[in-house]
């Protein structure tokens, strides 16, 4: 690795809960050994069971916000457990938490997530600000590009990137089987119900040395873009403009210093419109991927993302550079949402 790519931030914590209620180090492990976490439940359409990877440790009867709130404290304690008392009270911090579009987030609904996520924040980092969106897996991109500006210019100590995703619900599955998307045996054209959170902790280097925060990963690149294809469009998903310009934008350092990234990892599930576009981005990414062409979809052993696919991403290449198992010591993480929003960035081992 060049000493010469940029560094946005470090990573300094990570925290999950994926299917099978698995933490970040175990997730990344999961992924390492290529096992799948997926079980059954009946939520289908006429009750019937469905396959979905779930977390079988929370109620079933919890639906909705409570039940984002039962994934998501877990997971963001565990990304806090060892930054909080590093970075002391009064840190600058934003937190950033995305969510699915279909998430329907009336005022009492967001109060209650607010003040769950602020509790776990703890008072060690009171100074703490909340960002709340809904745009799918690439927007925690977008709301991440404007936290770093933020960094950058000193207007804040730290960021908090999260997302919450969960299908288990009946009308999720009900909205996936109306549009042929939900995963049986005879449809493997398909997206396997799932759910996830995921939090990241980052900073500045300066500032992770001056607290003597162990560093995790680097995040050297960011960049978004929108694509025009859509499931309810004609445009070709394999034209795939946005989420070349968004993997060319974030691999520029690597190109012009001729670096090659031996690790990919995405938010591809089974759906061929989504497998068209991927097609294209990697034949256009070919002089930057390199041995050993490492190419991980967690979403095939977890189940949909969703709006946690971009820092769950995150945080398994951070595990992976961690505890010393990633197969490159450079990472290409990309994630698309529905919508159009398309995100990539290219993140390094720490040393």
């Amino acid at each position: 690795m060049s000493p010469a790519l940029p560094t946005l931030a470090v990573v300094v914590g990570v925290g999950a809960r994926t299917p099978l209620g698995l933490d970040a180090q175990q997730t990344g492990m999961l992924l390492r050994t290529g096992f799948a976490a997926m079980d059954q439940a009946a939520l289908g359409p006429e009750g019937e069971p469905i396959t979905i990877a779930h977390q079988p440790a929370i109620a079933d009867d919890l639906r909705g916000i409570e039940r984002a709130i039962a994934l998501s404290q877990p997971a963001l304690d565990e990304a806090l457990a060892t930054v909080a008392e590093p970075l002391g009270s009064g840190t600058r911090v934003k937190l950033i938490v995305n969510l699915d579009p279909a998430v329907a987030l009336d005022e009492e609904g967001a109060g209650r997530l607010a003040a769950a996520l602020h509790r776990s924040c703890r008072s060690a980092l009171s100074d703490t600000t909340l960002t709340m969106g809904a745009r799918g897996e690439a927007g925690a991109g977008f709301a991440l590009a404007e936290a770093l500006a933020e960094l950058d210019k000193g207007e804040l100590d730290a960021i908090i990137l999260g997302g919450i995703h969960t299908d288990y619900d009946e009308q999720a599955i009900a909205r996936l089987a109306d549009k042929g998307r939900l995963y049986d045996h005879e449809n493997l054209d398909s997206i396997i119900p799932g759910e996830a959170a995921a939090f990241v902790a980052l900073t500045s280097e300066r500032r992770a040395s001056r607290t003597n925060l162990p560093i995790q990963a680097r995040l050297c690149t960011l960049a978004t873009a929108m694509e025009a294809a859509r499931l309810d469009n004609d445009v070709p998903a394999a034209l795939a403009r946005g989420a070349t310009k968004a993997m060319q934008d974030a691999t520029l350092p690597l190109e012009e210093q001729e670096i090659q990234a031996g690790w990919v990892l995405s938010d591809l599930s089974f759906e061929l419109w989504r497998m068209r576009e991927w097609q294209s981005v990697l034949v256009r990414a070919n002089s930057i991927l390199g041995p050993p062409y490492r190419i991980d979809t967690p979403a095939h052993r977890l189940g949909a993302l969703g709006a946690a696919a971009l820092p769950l991403c995150l945080t398994l290449a951070a595990e992976g550079f961690r505890a010393d198992y990633a197969p490159s010591p450079i990472a290409l993480i990309m994630a698309s949402s529905e919508a159009g929003e398309r995100a990539a960035m290219v993140v390094t081992a720490a040393n």
